[in-house]
C-alpha cells in the first residue's frame, strides 16, 4: 500500500525512499540508476492515482432522501455520508450513476476510440538519461475509428489532391519533399496511417473549393482539429503532424479563423521545439542517406518561423513564440533540387550569406522573414537611445530596400510568382 501525502514533494519523498530502501537503491540523484527508479516509480504512482479516481467517481445527482430534507449530499457511492452516519437508506435516482469513460464519449458522438499513449515521459523529464538509457519514441497507437479521415476511396484520389497542391500552394510554401510524399501512400496503407491521411486532408482543404460552401470546408476542418487531439493524446510526435499543422494554420490565415491561427502557430512552435527543429537547424550532414529528411526538418522550422513573424505584424509589440534566427542557421536549399530530389554538392548557404548570392526563392523568404524579426524586434526594444534607434532604424532600412530590389530584379527574370511572398514580408515594414 502506497501513501499520498497532500504536497507533491511529501509525496515524492515518501514514496520514492520507502521505494529504495526496500530495493537497496543508494539515492544518488547524479545517478542513472536513481532517475530511472525515480521515473518508474512516478508511473506507479500516476497509475495509482488514476485507477483511484476512476473508483471513486461520485454520482451525478443527490440521492432522494437528501433532496427530500434539503441537505447537502455528497454523492458518494454506494450510499452518501449523510445517509450512512443516520443510518437510512440511500437511493439514487434513475440515471445517477456516473458513466465509464468509454460510454461519455460515446454518448459525446466525438470519440469513438481511446488512443493507447505509449509516449515516454523521459523524453520531457530528463533527456539526459533517455539518451543514456538508449530509449526511443514508439509509434502512437490511434484506432482506426477514432478519427474520421479514412474516406479515401483510392489512391488516385489523393494522387489528384497532391498535384493540385504541388502546383500551388506548394510553389510559395515548399515544406515537403514531393517525391516522398507519393512515395508515402502509394507504397503503404493511407488507411493504415493517420499522418498521412491528415497531411492529405489538410492539402486538400487548402487547394479545393466544395460545392457546398464555406459549410462543407468548415466540416473537413473540424474533422481535422479533433484528428489533432487525437494524435496528442496517442502521444505522436512527428515531422508529419508538424506540416499537417502548418497547412492548417495557413488555411485559418487565409479564412480569419481567429484566435486559432494565433494559437495554431504556437501550437507549431512549440511541436517544432519538441522535435528538436530549433537544433537541428543548425546541423548539415552531406553524407547523411536521409538527407530529404534533414533538409524537411530545416524547411518545417523555417515555415514556423515565417508564421511566427507574419502573425505578428499587425501588433509588433506581442511577444514571438520563437527565438531570432542567428548567422549560422542553414537556409532553405534551392527550389529545383529540392523538389526534383537533387542532392547538393556541400551544405546549403547559411543566414550569413550575403544577399547578392543567388539562391533559391523559399531561401529569399526565409532571408525576408529575418529582417522583418528584426524590425519587431527594434519596435519591441525598449532602449530610450535615440540616436542608437536612429541608427538601427536607418541600417534596417536599407537592408529591406536591398533585399526588396533584388527580390523584384530576379522576379522580373522569371515567371514564376513565388517572389511575391518576400516582397509582401519586405513591403509592408517599409510602408
Amino acid at each position: 500500500e502506497i501513501y499520498l501525502p497532500h504536497s507533491s514533494a511529501g509525496a515524492a519523498l515518501s514514496v520514492f525512499s520507502r521505494f529504495f530502501h526496500n530495493n537497496g537503491i543508494s539515492p544518488r540523484r547524479n545517478s542513472t540508476r536513481f532517475q530511472i527508479a525515480v521515473y518508474q516509480k512516478n508511473m506507479e504512482v500516476q497509475s495509482l492515482v488514476s485507477y483511484t479516481a476512476r473508483r471513486t467517481r461520485p454520482a451525478m445527482h443527490p440521492c432522494q432522501q437528501c433532496k427530500r430534507l434539503k441537505r447537502r449530499c455528497d454523492r458518494e457511492l454506494p450510499e452518501c455520508s449523510l445517509c450512512t452516519r443516520n443510518h437510512r437508506p440511500c437511493e439514487y435516482p434513475p440515471g445517477s450513476m456516473p458513466a465509464s469513460p468509454k460510454e461519455a464519449q460515446l454518448s459525446s458522438g466525438i470519440l469513438l476510440d481511446i488512443p493507447i499513449n505509449r509516449f515516454p515521459a523521459t523524453y520531457f523529464f530528463d533527456r539526459r538519461v533517455f539518451n543514456d538509457c538508449h530509449m526511443s519514441i514508439e509509434r502512437g497507437h490511434l484506432p482506426p475509428s477514432s478519427v474520421a479521415l479514412n474516406d479515401w476511396t483510392s489512391t488516385d484520389e489523393i494522387r489528384q489532391i497532391a498535384n493540385k497542391y504541388f502546383a500551388s500552394v506548394h510553389l510559395w510554401f515548399p515544406i515537403m519533399n514531393r517525391s516522398k510524399f507519393y512515395g508515402s501512400f502509394l507504397h503503404g496503407s493511407v488507411e493504415a496511417d493517420v499522418e498521412i491521411s491528415l497531411l492529405a486532408m489538410c492539402m486538400q482543404l487548402l487547394g479545393s473549393r466544395s460545392s457546398d460552401g464555406l459549410q462543407a470546408l468548415d466540416t473537413v476542418y473540424i474533422s481535422i482539429r479533433q484528428a489533432f487531439v487525437q494524435l496528442e493524446q496517442a502521444g505522436v510526435l512527428n515531422i508529419t503532424v508538424l506540416q499537417a499543422l502548418l497547412l492548417t494554420a495557413l488555411y485559418e490565415i487565409g479564412n480569419g479563423i481567429y484566435p486559432a491561427a494565433y494559437l495554431t502557430i504556437g501550437h507549431c512552435a512549440r511541436y517544432a521545439v519538441a522535435l528538436d527543429l530549433d537544433r537541428e537547424i543548425l546541423n548539415w550532414n552531406h553524407d547523411a542517406s536521409d538527407w530529404v529528411v534533414m533538409e524537411e526538418k530545416h524547411r518545417a522550422w523555417w515555415a514556423v518561423l515565417i508564421l511566427d513573424r507574419y502573425i505578428n505584424i499587425g501588433c509588433p509589440r506581442r511577444a514571438l513564440c520563437t527565438p531570432d534566427p542567428i548567422q549560422l542557421q542553414y537556409l532553405p536549399m534551392a527550389d529545383d533540387d529540392w523538389n526534383q530530389g537533387t542532392r547538393i554538392n556541400g551544405p546549403p548557404h547559411r543566414l550569413s550569406t550575403p544577399v547578392e548570392v543567388k539562391m533559391g526563392k523559399f531561401a529569399r523568404l526565409a532571408q525576408a522573414t529575418h529582417l522583418l524579426g528584426r524590425v519587431l524586434r527594434h519596435i519591441r526594444d525598449p532602449t530610450t537611445d535615440e540616436a542608437f534607434l536612429l541608427e538601427e532604424r536607418e541600417a534596417l532600412d536599407r537592408a529591406l530596400r536591398s533585399l526588396l530590389l533584388l527580390t523584384v530584379d530576379e522576379e522580373m527574370a522569371d515567371t514564376d510568382t513565388a517572389f511575391c511572398s518576400p516582397m509582401a514580408l519586405l513591403g509592408r515594414p517599409l510602408f
